[in-house]
């Protein structure tokens, strides 16, 4: 009954029982969730795997032959022709390497800082790097984080027009703060546009679902200054406000 703070023993057996099977409940959703988060990383790894054994593989074979080639001819033409093969079939490579490491981060085992400096030398980016405070991240939140410096730093070596991109991480007890700054060329962003180029919907969405602030700013030669701020949760799990 409603208010009730005594129990007689058969009640206490059932309240138990109750309390058993909603604790084994909760214990199979949580093994279940694990389960899913782990088959689809072996997924990705498997594809990442497949992508570097064939496609990749299959890239490198087309540059070296095309360079072969080149001195089979004196055809200043045909030479000019395989310099396009050669240069595309590179440029595809650089493209594949890359689509390989979002599959699979191969330096995010050892941190976000290490991963973010990895990243910049692959795509041939020069990252300045620096952190401030200890970072308490889950799994999730460092994924999210991940997944908007890969972006970021992609549309920087595509588009900003430099080689030298700034990535800072801050954190206190309360905030975690990233912040991805070029001297590039910048371009015109207004919030309500939406702006579906670039990426800027994804990491956006990426952010807020992780309950993160999400600010870009830009202006035509100006560069662009994209930051994520993610609040922290205390050691009872509850959000520091």
């Amino acid at each position: 009954a409603a208010g009730k703070t005594m129990f007689d023993e058969e009640e206490l057996h059932l309240l138990e029982s109750v309390a058993f099977q909603i604790g084994t409940a909760i214990q199979r959703m949580k093994l279940s969730e694990y389960k899913q988060k782990n088959a689809l990383l072996m997924e990705r790894n498997r594809l990442a795997q497949e992508l570097h054994d064939s496609v990749n593989q299959m890239l490198f074979s087309v540059s070296l032959t095309a360079r072969a080639a080149k001195t089979l001819t004196k055809d200043e033409n045909l030479q000019q022709m395989i310099d396009f093969i050669q240069n595309l079939s590179q440029d595809a490579l650089a493209e594949m390497k890359a689509l390989i490491w979002q599959l699979r981060p191969g330096g995010l085992e050892k941190g976000l800082s290490e991963a973010i400096k990895s990243y910049g030398a692959l795509i041939g980016l020069n990252v300045i790097f620096t952190q401030k405070g200890c970072l308490a991240l889950t799994d999730e939140q460092e994924h999210m984080l991940w997944r908007i410096v890969q972006e970021a730093l992609n549309n920087c070596k595509k588009h900003a027009g430099t080689d030298t991109a700034y990535v800072s991480l801050t954190a206190s007890s309360y905030h975690a703060e990233l912040d991805i700054i070029d001297h590039g060329a910048g371009f015109r962003y207004e919030a309500h546009d939406g702006v579906p180029s670039l990426g800027i919907k994804g990491m956006k969405e990426r952010a807020v679902k992780a309950g993160a602030a999400f600010l870009i700013e830009s202006e035509l030669g100006a560069g662009t200054k994209l930051s994520v701020r993610l609040p922290l949760t205390n050691q009872k799990g509850r959000t520091v406000q």
